[in-house]
């Protein structure tokens, strides 16, 4: 049985690309207004979400890393998971809004439903302190879908690069 360890990371994360993915039919959560800033390469701009967010979207993530220049998918993913849920789950720990310059919702209980509206985000980068203690340094590519019946609705596809701290 694999285990995952929890400890202090010693990694970084430089976001190289950040793209939003519009709907098949329609976009009801539009990531269009967020780009890349600076020489860090931080996340700034706005997310417009169309519906309240609720448990009539279900989301996945699906994570790669590059070797050899080809995309190999990677054990860390979320296939189908309710939208609550995964707001309770890893929204906001991993983006955790509490310590970043935004209007996301700070604590778990707020995420749903999510009321309908813009969200924004200044100058942001992940904090990589409460992740896994391992994670294959390079290029890996995080695609972020969202679903309403089965449809995509939106999403964003982020490439990083993973590097050691220090360097």
């Amino acid at each position: 049985m694999a285990r995952l360890c929890f400890g202090r990371t010693n990694y970084n994360i430089r976001f190289e690309s950040a793209v939003a993915i519009e709907g098949e039919e329609e976009t009801l959560t539009d990531y269009g207004g967020l780009k890349l800033v600076g020489r860090e390469r931080n996340l700034n701009g706005t997310v417009y979400y169309a519906d309240d967010m609720t448990d009539e979207f279900e989301i996945s993530c699906d994570l790669f890393s590059l070797d050899h220049g080809i995309w190999i998918e990677m054990p860390y993913q979320i296939k189908s998971m309710k939208f609550c849920e995964f707001a309770r789950k890893f929204f906001v720990k991993y983006v955790d809004p509490v310590n970043a310059n935004t209007n996301w919702p700070p604590t778990e209980t707020d995420y749903c439903p999510l009321q309908k509206g813009v969200y924004w985000v200044k100058e942001w980068t992940p904090n990589t302190d409460s992740w896994v203690s391992y994670l294959r340094r390079g290029l890996v590519k995080l695609k972020y879908q969202i679903f309403k019946e089965g449809k995509v609705v939106g999403g964003m596809e982020f490439v990083a690069n993973i590097i050691d701290r220090g360097t």
